[in-house]
């Protein structure tokens, strides 16, 4: 299944979700504005030091990655029917390295990333999940926002654990940083599709991508 500022995150304690809207505890309300890769080599970046938060649902867990993490991060990726709408191709554990180092520096250089989803009462990462710019060369309506992904082992799919998983990351990002976001699918990947339109997502434009047709999609955020 698919997934995907300059902004502060800070010392940001965890949060948690219920039946609404994540909410970010004391600790600092970062300014609103929308999100865009924007910076340059002048020394105009954020911070390079930062806390990812940790959000918990009434399944799951969203947590920083770590070191520990990368053998199952590997496992996942290297799964067939983990990329069979991504690639299509079992990723080599180098590639996945390259892949998992990205995303904590994404965390350092943005001030948001993608998080590991771990199960409750489960020990290792089911998946992954948040927010990234891919800088895909696929126009100025798409590159420039934050692009969202998730990922699942089998194992745990069919248990609406994703759509919890992307719900919470959207929650997040809606209160912390705010703006549009999109996500690139494959056409004949219904289920990351119906999660998509769920947390809010309507069509942008057909494209193709690495030789496959994809639908790009776009969603505008909260209001206000």
């Amino acid at each position: 299944m698919k997934f995907k500022a300059a902004l502060f995150l800070g010392g940001m304690a965890p949060f948690s979700i219920g039946q609404g809207k994540a909410g970010v505890v004391p600790g600092g309300r970062p300014r609103k504005t929308e999100a865009k890769q924007q910076f340059t080599s002048e020394g105009n970046s954020p911070s390079m030091s930062r806390n990812i938060p940790t959000i918990n649902t009434r399944r799951l867990t969203l947590r920083a990655m770590r070191a520990e993490d990368f053998g199952r991060f590997a496992e996942i990726w290297a799964m067939p029917e983990v990329v069979t709408h991504i690639s299509g191709k079992p990723r080599p554990k180098s590639q996945s390295w390259d892949a998992f180092l990205r995303n904590a520096g994404h965390w350092q250089i943005t001030g948001f990333g993608q998080w590991a989803i771990e199960v409750h009462r489960q020990h290792q990462m089911a998946g992954q999940t948040g927010f990234f710019f891919g800088s895909r060369g696929l126009g100025d309506d798409f590159d420039p926002f934050p692009e969202a992904g998730w990922v699942l082992e089998p194992g745990s799919q069919g248990q609406g654990l994703g759509l919890e998983a992307v719900q919470a990351a959207h929650d997040w990002f809606d209160r912390v940083i705010a703006g549009r976001t999109v996500c690139m699918i494959t056409p004949d990947n219904t289920g990351s599709l119906r999660i998509a339109r769920e947390v809010g997502y309507v069509p942008l434009r057909e494209a193709e991508f690495g030789g496959d047709k994809v639908q790009l999609m776009t969603r505008k955020g909260p209001v206000g």
